[in-house]
């Protein structure tokens, strides 16, 4: 009896259960096999899956090349090009998965599922006001489903904006902090944004802890040295005064 093909939505699915998981090569090896079976009636969906399964190995060439080549086919599917976001954003490359994610945005304004990704992103990399500006879309497209960030973006923009902080350096600060993750090849499980003030009155601090598993207490001081040099070099003072970066071994939920 024929077996029915597995399609590339499947395999996508599968490929992006396991960004929140350690990567299980044996697993990726199964859908890379699938992908490869149906290159040939769907080449679009198996490129795209080939470049998230590029993406989990840490193999950035092999990455772009094969979400490229899906997108040569079909330059405007959705899927493609979210999926290639995706793959940029878990590579560490957040100015060019920003650049994919507000075109996949452009390409689909009133999809609230591209819509959500974009806003996450934004607020993930610390760009709150323009995370802010898009507020109202979602408002408009999802009136009954309330925002559960929106708290936080509204509050780190009034932060930025009242310490002198622009989007751009922001995102410099969480490009820093997945830079000193790169050489240890070591992700982050989940940050926790804190933005304090003192007696509600005095200055702004944004604490950002970085929650990474499975590393010593030796690791977690190389890498809150290694983010503290660096944003001690940043021009702007005020980044240097008001947000602090720590490293620890535990997972947001104290695991």
């Amino acid at each position: 009896m024929p077996v029915a093909q597995t399609s590339s939505r499947d395999l996508i699915d599968r490929l992006n259960d396991m960004r929140r998981d350690p990567i299980n090569e044996v697993a990726l090896r199964a859908i890379q096999n699938e992908a490869e079976a149906i290159k040939a009636t769907d080449a679009l969906g198996a490129y795209t899956v080939l470049g998230g399964i590029a993406c989990l190995r840490g193999d950035t060439k092999a990455m772009h090349e094969a979400h490229q080549k899906a997108l040569r086919l079909a330059p405007r599917d959705i899927v493609a090009n979210i999926n290639y976001a995706s793959s940029l954003l878990y590579s560490g490359l957040i100015a060019d998965a920003l650049e994919w994610f507000r075109r996949t945005h452009t390409l689909a304004p009133h999809d609230p599922v591209i819509l959500n990704a974009l806003i996450e992103t934004l607020a993930g990399v610390g760009r709150y006001r323009e995370a802010q500006q898009l507020l109202p879309e979602w408002e408009h497209l999802n009136p009954q489903q309330p925002r559960l960030d929106t708290g936080l973006i509204q509050e780190g923009s009034r932060f930025l904006n009242t310490i002198g902080i622009s989007d751009d350096e922001q995102q410099d600060v969480t490009q820093t902090i997945v830079a000193a993750l790169a050489p240890s090849g070591k992700r982050s499980a989940g940050d926790v944004i804190r933005i304090m003030q003192e007696d509600g009155v005095g200055d702004f601090w944004l604490e950002r802890l970085v929650h990474v598993p499975h590393v010593s207490p030796e690791e977690v001081v190389n890498l809150n040295e290694a983010a503290a040099e660096k944003i001690v070099a940043m021009p702007n003072e005020s980044i240097r005064e008001h947000i602090i970066v720590r490293y620890t071994s535990s997972t947001p939920d104290g695991h």
